[in-house]
């Protein structure tokens, strides 16, 4: 039986964010400094991401510690209570576990599917972990906005660090600014950390102490003005789109009440003035102090749908959306979206000539959609769903203007998160994850605060679900521990291999392998490192090993294909390494390895217009050792191929002309396809055409060359 009803909160509770301070909380908020010093400072150059997995790790030992002393403090009984009555525990709960079971048991990966499905699993159990251990200490939402303060003011002041450095070289263009990062590791993902902090350093420059005030003050000041200055385009939506959706919201919510119209109107003129002139300033101060045009491009690409990069990502959204409706129930497995995104060919300069690689579609509902299916893409959605209708229950509860304007702020956080999850990917990144569950937790808190009942006993599952937690919390500690390990020697390998020790390289690249690891950062499989070092030692069956087991994981990487390619032309499987070269150029026209390699094989086959072909393909002017050493040799047998189909004085002058004129010769293959026609025909075909131009030959005799050697117009 309930003791009490929600209509009379629990003694020593109130509706209202105005409620005495309690004598014996803790000074210092230690959970939130912990959590938030992990998530905020944790970074090192020992692995490959210096945030991601160190964040990982760290926040995973933090919770694990966390849960296990909520158990020992005997704080059961909370835990089962908030995860009783709040909706926002369980929509993360059902996505929690229809992504672990569906997501994981379809991923290739394990380890990858593990840290996919482990952030946001962490996330939520820093939100409910995080709302028992300050339940009923009823200045939880002062601590919380007053510690993030803090840190958003650690982090402004290393970007600070950042941008000083780059205005001392007089280099602050939009290319150098992707240093201004802060702790974070890129740019964008201190941006949109930014916008999630933002509400918590607004309210205390309202309703906080005065010295915290100014420290918000700072903090608020400082954010707009790195989210504006990092020309993040998603973030610059957000902000402008969370903003006028919220203060619709606002207003009419103004307009609903009795009294103090004028008052709050004026009071939202000044704030909204404020927020205008800072960015005005911001904006400013960029355009006088970096180089270029960046902030007019930003703005065109905004506004341009065909932008290239616009082009990009839409294209990338189109074939996720394919990737959905192969699976569309349980979804292709949690982490496979890099792998899987391969096999679509991309007309990308960078990825036709094997140098980029896409890791996530910049749209996390089809990121979801893709890996998960449509059940768990439901429950993900839910989330939100159930944070937006709590934080207007609570507004339609409470009175306290205090209040009522905290639940504004953290809904404008939340329709912001929604916003820019549409342009990127903050479901990667733990710092996010762990910034918006913050931000449930707050509204977990409030919902708490006012509605909670205290039962006498809640049920056995409730309890269960606890140490259910803290096994949640250990399998993380394992896949991060795992990983960090596996990274510090992929990092080593690279520096390693980088420096010429290639068996120190080798034993760093077959140490980092692992159940939990078994793909770099950059969606490359570790089995590749490995199996190239073996080919370049001529380790032929242990290359091959390594090299299969890379393709079989990742089939549609080109950089695999060639090199496995490689090793069958070294081993004499010609044809098996044509096909995979071949195949390499169905993905990325423009490798120039494969290009180079299919190029040998033709003309080891005789087949010497065939491997011309394949040097026209390629830049004229690439350094590529290969290629001027194939040039040599495979040029001069065209050219006498070519000329040995001539008897005319004046057509052998003008082909030899052409073959003296790189520029010229090079885009003749282009034109030969366009044509139908093979490369000497059309070699001819060009020189009959200028002799012709130049009125030295007559059209009768023109025509007479070209029925002779089979040209039609």
């Amino acid at each position: 039986m309930a003791k009490n009803t929600k209509t009379n909160p629990p003694q020593g509770k109130t509706m209202a964010a105005e409620s005495p301070q309690s004598s014996n909380l803790p000074h210092i908020p230690i959970a939130l400094i912990i959590s938030m010093g992990i998530i905020c400072c944790t970074y090192t150059l020992r692995v490959m991401d210096p945030v991601l997995i160190p964040k990982f790790l760290g926040y995973s030992i933090f919770i694990l510690g966390l849960f296990i002393w909520l158990v020992f403090k005997g704080k059961t009984q909370d835990l089962s209570e908030l995860f009783a009555q709040n909706a926002l525990l369980w929509t993360s709960s059902a996505y929690i576990l229809l992504s672990g079971i569906i997501g994981i048991y379809w991923a290739s990966m394990l380890g990858d599917g593990l840290l996919e499905w482990g952030k946001w699993a962490l996330g939520a159990l820093g939100m409910w972990g995080i709302v028992a251990f300050y339940r009923k200490k009823e200045n939880f939402r002062d601590m919380l906005c007053q510690t993030t303060s803090i840190f958003t003011l650690i982090a402004c002041l290393f970007a600070l660090s950042d941008t000083s450095k780059l205005l001392v070289a007089n280099n602050l263009t939009h290319a150098t600014s992707y240093s201004i990062n802060s702790l974070f590791g890129h740019k964008n993902i201190f941006s949109e950390v930014l916008f999630l902090m933002l509400p918590f350093n607004l309210y205390t420059v309202f309703y906080g102490k005065k010295g915290f005030r100014v420290i918000a003050g700072i903090s608020a000041v400082l954010s707009l003005i790195f989210m504006i200055a990092l020309l993040s385009r998603a973030i610059w939506i957000a902000l402008a789109l969370s903003t006028a959706i919220t203060g619709f919201i606002y207003l009419i919510h103004i307009f609903n009440k009795k009294e103090n119209k004028a008052e709050q109107l004026k009071k939202i003129g000044i704030f909204m003035g404020i927020g205008i002139a800072i960015v005005a300033t911001s904006l400013g101060l960029y355009a006088a102090l970096s180089k270029g045009d960046a902030i007019q491009r930003q703005f065109a690409s905004i506004t341009n749908i065909h932008h290239s990069a616009n082009e990009d990502r839409l294209k990338k959204w189109e074939q996720t959306w394919q990737l959905f409706e192969e699976q569309p129930l349980t979804g292709i497995g949690l982490g496979d979206w890099k792998v899987e995104i391969l096999r679509f060919i991309t007309k990308n300069s960078e990825v036709e000539q094997g140098k980029l690689f896409f890791q996530r579609p910049h749209n996390d509902y089809l990121w979801v959609l893709s890996e998960t299916g449509i059940f768990a893409f439901i429950a993900y959605l839910s989330i939100f769903v159930a944070a937006i209708m709590t934080i207007f229950r609570l507004l339609k509860r409470t009175e306290n203007v205090a209040t009522q304007n905290w639940l504004y702020l953290l809904l404008h956080a939340v329709i912001g998160y929604l916003i820019f999850s549409t342009f990127a990917f903050p479901k990667e990144r733990i710092e996010e994850i762990f910034f918006l569950h913050l931000i449930f937790a707050a509204i977990l808190y409030e919902n708490d605060l006012i509605f909670s009942v205290e039962k006498e006993k809640t049920s056995h599952f409730f309890s269960i679900l606890t140490y259910i937690g803290i096994a949640m919390a250990s399998l993380c500690v394992y896949v991060g521990y795992e990983r960090f390990n596996g990274e510090i020697e992929l990092r080593q390998f690279e520096i390693n291999n980088k420096a010429g020790k290639f068996d120190a390289a080798l034993k760093n690249a077959e140490n980092a392998y692992r159940p939990m690891l078994k793909m770099d950062p950059i969606s490359t499989p570790i089995r590749f490192f490995s199996g190239t070092l073996h080919l370049q030692m001529k380790k032929y069956p242990a290359a091959k090993e390594h090299l299969e087991a890379a393709h079989k994981l990742s089939p549609h990487h080109v950089q695999v294909m060639n090199n496995l390619a490689g090793l069958y032309f070294m081993t004499n499987k010609t044809e098996e390494s044509r096909k995979l070269y071949e195949k390499v150029l169905l993905y990325a026209p423009k490798y120039e390895d494969a290009l180079l390699s299919l190029a040998a094989i033709s003309f080891n086959a005789k087949k010497t217009e065939k491997a011309f072909n394949y040097l026209c393909k390629i830049d004229t002017a690439s350094t590529n050792p290969r290629y001027q050493q194939y040039f040599k040799s495979i040029f001069a047998t065209m050219k006498q191929l070519v000329l040995s189909k001539i008897t005319e004085p004046q057509l052998i002058a003008k082909v030899n002309q052409i073959f003296s004129q790189k520029i010229w010769y090079s885009q003749i293959d282009k034109r030969a396809a366009q044509a139908k026609r093979n490369f000497a025909q059309q070699t001819i075909a060009e020189a009959i055409m200028e002799l012709l131009r130049n009125k030295e030959v007559s059209a009768e005799e023109a025509q007479v060359w070209k029925d002779k050697y089979n040209i039609k117009d």
